[in-house]
């Protein structure tokens, strides 16, 4: 009786092998990371897209602030968004009105642009973005990129108000301004214009 041998793997083989499977199984590893950071991005857009749009028709709205006053002067003046640049965090808030009680030629009170930004205490919500997105760059038609914006909405006005770096009369009257979203290599752009144009750029 003869004895049969049944020929197996190499070793080198094996080691071939098993490269191909760790090289992968990285490759999958790193790609399932990119498409969680990448989904983070997208869910945080349209958190900030959704934030602008409900501004705009609390605006829009001549809704008073602070919420549930009566008095004439807590009405039209506005709602806007808050970003600030390297941040996580952003806010929906309240217009300050005609606060130095300033009025035009006709006497009708004006709102100049120092009371059109985001101040302490007039927050109407404060969101959070979800898994350590952050705002990466804060960019304005003007140029450059400026690590603040205000942008408010108000019934009756016919272009949106966007400021750089707080109520400097120098600062309003942007054209545009882009928030890009940002969590390790995944980005998104979310876009705002003086019409009120509103929308998510990828």
């Amino acid at each position: 009786m003869s004895a049969r041998y049944t020929k197996g793997f190499t070793l080198m083989e094996l080691v071939i092998v098993l490269g191909i499977i760790v090289g992968l199984s990285s490759v999958l590893l790193l790609q399932g990371t990119e498409g969680k950071d990448r989904t983070r991005v997208t869910r945080a857009a349209v958190q900030l897209e959704a934030a602008l749009k409900e501004a705009q028709a609390l605006g829009n709205s001549g809704r008073a602030f602070p919420v549930g006053a009566s008095a004439p002067d807590n009405f039209d003046r506005g709602y806007g968004v808050q970003v600030t640049e390297g941040s996580g965090t952003f806010f929906i808030y309240g217009g300050q009105g005609n606060v130095d009680g300033s009025v035009d030629a006709s006497g009708n009170p004006t709102i100049d642009p120092t009371e059109e930004v985001y101040v302490a205490g007039n927050e109407y919500e404060t969101i959070i973005f979800e898994g350590g997105v952050v705002v990466d760059n804060v960019d304005f038609s003007s140029g450059g990129d400026n690590g603040m914006a205000s942008v408010l909405f108000r019934r009756g006005e016919s272009e949106v108000k966007i400021h750089r770096n707080g109520g400097n009369p120098g600062n309003r009257n942007r054209s545009w301004v882009i928030f890009t979203l940002q969590l390790n290599s995944a980005e998104t752009d979310v876009y705002v214009n003086e019409q009120g144009l509103i929308y998510i750029d990828d």
